[in-house]
């Protein structure tokens, strides 16, 4: 399964495809120039200005980082070999077999390339979809697994629209009936006080058994491989998804960075939150228990 998560065979298969639709694009407007002259060269470039637009969309996918625009690129790129071969097909065989013959290898080459680009990024998706991607592999900053005997605790789904869940606290008669998304004011109502943190562990989801190590500090958590806590495993979370501040006692809080499915804390969506040994979040598909 892990070559669906692998972004680096993603951009080798989309430079494979460059080069090779590259070699195609060059080969076919040569040929059509030394067949028709300068307008067969204009012919053949506009025929292929397809391709190379369909392909530009497939370069922003990559820059983006963005699988559903990598999708979007994938597609556009095979409806743009299909329209390119419906005139290709024709001009090929007003060149030289050997030279025409070539260009056409190619091209199918590069095609199976896009292809199976495309095939992966769905399957992903789906996978995404379906939560059965793999955790996070490789190496992460502050982070440290579960070692020994220990293991993690089993996956937990959470509902579309989840319930209060008083077990987000030890003790659940400090549980407030509902938070607000003003997180510090539902919790000060409810008499929870603040007190020091150390880390956060995945308890369910995309990143369940993960530690995250808490020091004094600003951590940004979200899909982007710029974050200080990677969640690039949970396609629910935003690249950017929240920001938890450690001060010098220990002292937590958590803000929600304006993230598509929202940060939330016993069912409900938060702005920001002071964060206590004993409670836990959810981004994402994650849920995370504070220590």
């Amino acid at each position: 399964m892990i070559v669906f998560y692998n972004k680096p065979l993603l951009r080798i298969l989309a430079l494979l495809a460059g080069i090779t639709l590259a070699y195609v694009g060059y080969a076919y407007a040569v040929g059509m120039g030394e067949v028709l002259g300068r307008q067969g060269t204009l012919d053949a470039l506009a025929v292929f200005g397809y391709v190379a637009a369909s392909y530009l969309v497939l370069l922003v996918a990559e820059v983006a980082d963005s699988h559903y625009v990598r999708a979007f690129g994938g597609i556009s790129l095979m409806a743009g070999l299909a329209t390119a071969w419906h005139f290709l097909s024709l001009d090929l065989m007003k060149m030289p077999m050997g030279r025409g013959g070539s260009i056409a290898t190619v091209f199918w080459l590069g095609a199976v390339i896009g292809l199976i680009y495309l095939l992966i990024i769905v399957i992903r998706l789906v996978l995404d979809k379906m939560n059965l991607g793999r955790p996070v592999m490789g190496e992460m900053s502050r982070i440290s697994q579960y070692e020994g005997d220990v293991e993690p605790p089993p996956y937990r789904e959470r509902d579309a629209e989840p319930a209060i869940d008083k077990s987000v606290w030890d003790d659940p008669s400090m549980m407030p009936e509902t938070i607000s998304s003003d997180g510090d004011q539902a919790q000060a109502a409810a008499g929870i006080e603040p007190e020091p943190v150390s880390r956060i562990v995945g308890i369910g989801g995309a990143h369940s058994g993960e530690v995250f190590e808490l020091a004094p500090g600003e951590y940004i958590i979200g899909r982007s491989e710029s974050c200080d806590i990677k969640l690039t495993g949970d396609n629910q979370s935003s690249r950017s998804h929240a920001k938890i501040s450690v001060d010098e006692d220990g002292l937590a809080e958590i803000e929600d960075l304006g993230s598509t499915n929202g940060t939330l804390i016993a069912g409900s969506r938060i702005t920001t939150a002071k964060l206590t040994p004993g409670m836990s979040f959810v981004i994402g598909t994650t849920t995370f228990k504070v220590e």
